[in-house]
């Protein structure tokens, strides 16, 4: 396995991935980050912090509150008046509700919170759309459209895709038979539709995205193929996946200056470098390495800008679309210092 590994590295560095020599380094079963809430030996020595307390507090807190629903007319106010927030709130906390109910049961473990889980996902996979109606033009997926993925599609669909497989056999068969038919519905199907180009024209357009290099490219890209990983049994298939997601990443860190910097500014930083970054430790997890984005020349001179931009102390400046305040993420930037040893 060594052997392979590490020639998997090295055609990796001279040719670029290529997804032929890449499925035997993958897991054999689809898998997510960490450990499922099954391990429970890692799980309770979680649960002694206080992080994971406040996680069982907020699981509480949502279990006794009746789930959101959605609402159609919120979501068509985009393509009536242009308003994007009454929706988009409500889809929030919807959401919300899904992530710290699971997050609950995954540290405590005891089924307290799966019936609220359950009644969550059913309402979340009755939705018309997972799209953020801003991003489905004259509401065409909303009205039956095959659906495609953007910013809110990769992120809640990823979320979704780990709750399975975190919950596995934790939760009722048709919970999670419900959840994994939604997320290869609205997320993974059509990516992998796009990866073959078999996808609809609509979906193509929609997946647009593949080809930016912003914030949009790093997102989605890191939701969606994250989801693939967690979800798909075909080794080949993900390693399909795997390959499409390094060439993605090329396109995103051309959009960086020679010198680091993000043109969109310090809060897209966070959230487009912070995004690849997650991208980037789920491939080289699931490939033992052999996959290593935070190697590119590139990512040190990007994961350094922040500390290049600091005026003073916790001072950082405001342009672009970033918002007044806006500060390096303390937990992305303990990770890329983690990950890389030194700055260029």
């Amino acid at each position: 396995m060594k052997a392979l590994i590490g020639g998997v590295a090295w055609l990796a560095l001279v040719c670029g991935i290529h997804a032929a020599g890449l499925a035997d380094a993958l897991p054999a079963q689809p898998c997510g980050p960490g450990r499922p809430a099954s391990d429970r030996a890692w799980w309770d020595g979680w649960a002694k912090t206080p992080e994971a307390a406040k996680a069982v507090k907020a699981a509480e807190d949502w279990q006794v509150k009746p789930m959101p629903a959605f609402d159609a007319e919120r979501y068509l106010d985009f393509i009536t008046n242009g308003d994007r927030t009454r929706y988009q709130e409500i889809n929030s906390r919807r959401w919300d509700r899904f992530r710290c109910l699971v997050t609950g049961e995954c540290v405590e473990g005891k089924g307290r919170f799966v019936p609220a889980i359950g009644d969550t996902v059913r309402s979340l996979c009755s939705d018309p759309s997972w799209i953020l109606p801003a991003h489905d033009h004259g509401a065409l997926v909303f009205k039956g459209d095959p659906p495609y993925a953007d910013l809110g599609v990769a992120m809640n669909g990823y979320q979704m895709a780990l709750a399975a497989w975190l919950l596995d056999g934790r939760l009722p068969a048709e919970t999670l038979k419900l959840m994994r038919e939604n997320v290869s519905k609205r997320l993974t199907g059509p990516v992998l539709k796009t990866i073959d180009g078999t996808a609809p024209k609509n979906v193509l357009t929609g997946h647009w995205w593949a080809k930016a290099n912003h914030n949009w490219n790093a997102v989605c890209t890191a939701g969606a193929v994250g989801a693939i990983l967690a979800t798909e049994t075909s080794r080949e298939t993900r390693a399909k996946a795997v390959e499409w997601a390094v060439k993605n990443t090329d396109v995103f860190l051309s959009g960086f200056g020679k010198d680091g910097y993000c043109t969109e500014g310090l809060g897209y930083w966070n959230y487009g470098f912070g995004h690849f970054a997650v991208l980037a430790e789920t491939l080289r997890a699931q490939t033992g390495g052999a996959v290593d984005l935070f190697k590119k020349e590139s990512v040190r001179w990007i994961a350094a800008a922040p500390a290049r931009l600091e005026i003073t102390d916790g001072v950082y400046p405001s342009f672009a679309d970033c918002g007044l305040g806006a500060k390096p993420d303390g937990n992305l930037i303990a990770l890329v210092k983690f990950r890389i040893a030194k700055e260029p």
